[in-house]
């Protein structure tokens, strides 16, 4: 996470985590939410799928980042069931009417009472995979994202994890500077070695305490020498340490 603090500054509303489609943005995406989640940071996130019919488009979008923060702050569910009920269609509104209605107004409205005053509410919401979105909407969910920043008065951070197709790329400035927005580009600056040894290590030490076979492993398994192969065979490249990973934890 180091290389993440030296990239934001305190104005960060929107970071755009980009590069091309096999540097694991997924996979860094969602280590982040994971450690965000275990901190308390986390308050919702959505990964698109293109092969997934239910995440290869935005139609689930705003009622599943709902349900999230409705799980994470249960004080909040009241004022959104009353949007609901008081907006019987509101799913099939735009982008911004659904998240304005069914998230904005109640987190506002809790925010700012004596309950949410002394509440340590997250503000992070995760969107992967931008670019795997394929009914048209990328450039609408970045307008709304941007709209949010400018009429919310709570405090949303956000994470946009894509490939820099030419329409978002377009949307997020085109590499020039725009208020509120952070550009993270997974180049060979972040995607260090010590990063990835760092990735590493801490999974295998989640996998060494619940994997079945830990009576078996021994106390330093793997080996630093071990550990070393797989930075090697990463070559900078996040998307393969993930795997690895995956691999060792389902064996």
């Amino acid at each position: 996470m180091d290389w993440i603090r030296k990239k934001i500054d305190t104005d960060t509303f929107i970071m755009w985590l980009y590069s091309s489609a096999v540097a694991g943005k997924t996979a860094i995406s969602q280590t982040i939410a994971e450690l965000c989640e275990e901190h308390k940071l986390l308050l919702a996130s959505f990964f698109f799928f293109c092969a997934d019919s239910l995440h290869s488009n935005s139609k689930q979008l705003i009622a599943t980042i709902a349900y999230q923060i409705a799980v994470v702050i249960p004080s909040v569910q009241p004022f959104m069931e009353a949007a609901i009920d008081n907006n019987p269609h509101l799913l099939s509104r735009t982008l911004i009417t659904q998240f304005t209605v069914l998230i904005i107004n109640p987190l506002e409205h809790l925010f700012e009472t004596s309950v949410g005053e002394h509440m340590d509410l997250p503000y992070l919401i995760i969107i992967d995979g931008l670019d795997e979105c394929m009914d048209g909407t990328q450039v609408q969910i970045l307008d709304m994202i941007f709209a949010i920043g400018k009429c919310s008065k709570f405090p949303f951070s956000f994470l946009i994890a894509s490939c820099p197709e030419l329409e978002i790329s377009a949307a997020m400035g085109d590499g020039k500077i725009r208020e509120g927005l952070t550009h993270l580009p997974l180049d060979a600056d972040i995607m260090s070695r010590d990063d990835i040894r760092r990735f590493l290590q801490d999974k295998f030490d989640k996998i060494w305490l619940t994997h079945p076979i830990r009576p078996d492993l021994p106390l330093s398994w793997p080996s630093s020498e071990d550990i070393d192969t797989l930075v090697d065979k990463s070559s900078g490249q996040f998307i393969y340490a993930s795997i690895v990973v995956k691999f060792i934890s389902s064996c």
